[in-house]
Parts: C-alpha cells; structure tokens; sequence
C-alpha cells in the first residue's frame, strides 16, 4: 500500500495460548463523501451494554452476541482482581498478572470469534454488504454522560473487537462506516422520534415514547447505528498485516 495515503494508528501483538503469535497493524483513511451504489446492504454494529455486540442489517434481522457466558467470566475475573489487590503481597500480585493474561487471552479468543460471525453473516445476507459502527475518536470523558463510550474506551477488549471487525471485514471486500456515536440508543428506529426516556438501561428496553415501537435497547441501538450509515460522512479502513508463528 501507499504510506502516503494511509496513517498507522496502531500495532497489537497477541501471543495465543498454544503459541501462535498474531501480529495485527491498524493504519487509516478517511474518503470524503463515497458513493455507496454499488452496495445492497448495511450491517450495523453496537457494542452494547447487556449484549457484548449486536448486529442489524437492512432486513432488520438481527444477531446478538455474549450475553450471560461473557458477562460471567468478566465478573469471575474483576472478584479474582478485588480478592488479590486486598491482600497487596507480591505473590498475589503475581497471581493477579496471571489472571489478567488469562482474561486477555480469552476476551482475543471470544473477539476473534464474534468478528468472524460478523463478517461471514454480512456476507450470506448481502452480496456486496456495509459494516457500520460508531466513531468513538473524540469521545472525552464525563463522570454523568457517555457512560457507555467511557466503558467502550477505557476498556482494551472493545477496541481490539472493534479492530478485528475492520480487519476481516477488509480482507473480504466489505467497507467500513464509522458514524457519528451520538444519541445512539435515544432515536427510534421506525419514527425518528429522539428522547432520551425511549431507553430503559435497567430492564435492557428501548420504547419509543411517541410511536410506541419496543424492542431490546442494544438492537435498537445497532438499528441506528445502521441507519446513519446509509448516507455516510466517511469510511475509515483498517488492515491487518502478518501473522507470526514463535
């Protein structure tokens, strides 16, 4: 590729738990205003709050991924993490990277999967399909707003997922669409009616307060975030180069 046209952004080296080492480059271009004619179908992807991810294509079919297994080792993982920084020895603070390695390892594993789901589901819907997701870039922090962005960034998992998400998506021909992250979650897919109230993140449901339209909040979400897609303002692309063997 031209180094001129693309920035690097970032570099991860994952060392997987049988030996393989994976070594994963994100560079970056932003197109201005691209035509989509050509494509018959957005998939958009939320990383959400009760789901780890939940995709919606333009048939408003939808596919949720994590849920109970993945909430269940991350609470295993963070009781270990409070156990052991209790007692502040150093051989529990051995114990506690061993445990935080294993957590990685895993969340690289469960990534990879959902990536993949991701990508080959796009492709078994659509012919020449879009994958959307928000532009967290430029999201500062607030201790009252953007709970979920905060989470979203200051946690490695969501960004690696993310990642993955471009990488496979590129290798397969399907573009890209970042769009813009704000009020997803309060617009109802089917009227446009915007209110902060449509969501209930307690009970997990959005319910539009002026058509009544109800459904799980991280769908609804992923239904937006497909939606903003469909008039783009820019894509931005990632590739993935080399996988190392030790």
């Amino acid at each position: 590729f031209n180094s001129n046209e693309w920035d690097i952004k970032s570099a991860i080296l994952t060392i997987r738990y049988d030996g393989i080492v994976f070594l994963n480059i994100a560079i970056e271009q932003e197109i201005e205003e691209t035509s989509f004619l050509n494509n018959d179908g957005v998939v958009g992807v939320d990383l959400g709050i009760n789901f780890v991810v939940v995709a919606t294509d333009t048939g408003d079919t939808s596919d949720f991924y994590g849920g109970g297994k993945i909430k269940y080792f991350r609470w295993l993982y963070a009781k270990h993490r409070k156990d052991v920084q209790s007692k502040g020895t150093k051989s529990a603070k051995r114990f506690l990277k061993r445990i935080r390695r294993k957590e990685r390892r895993l969340m690289t594993e469960y990534n990879h999967i959902i990536s993949k789901q991701i990508v080959a589901n796009a492709l078994k819907r659509f012919e020449s399909p879009i994958i959307a997701m928000e532009d967290l870039k430029g999201i500062r922090k607030n201790s009252n707003k953007n709970k979920k962005y905060n989470r979203m960034l200051n946690s490695w998992s969501y960004y690696q997922l993310q990642q993955f998400i471009e990488y496979k998506a590129l290798e397969r021909g399907i573009p890209v669409v970042y769009v813009d992250p704000k009020y997803t979650g309060q617009i109802c897919p089917k009227c446009g009616h915007k209110e902060k109230s449509n969501r209930n993140r307690k009970i997990h449901r959005f319910k539009c307060n002026k058509c009544r339209y109800e459904t799980n909040d991280d769908r609804s979400a992923s239904m937006d975030i497909r939606d903003r897609a469909i008039v783009p303002r820019y894509i931005r692309r990632t590739r993935a180069i080399c996988q190392l063997a030790p």
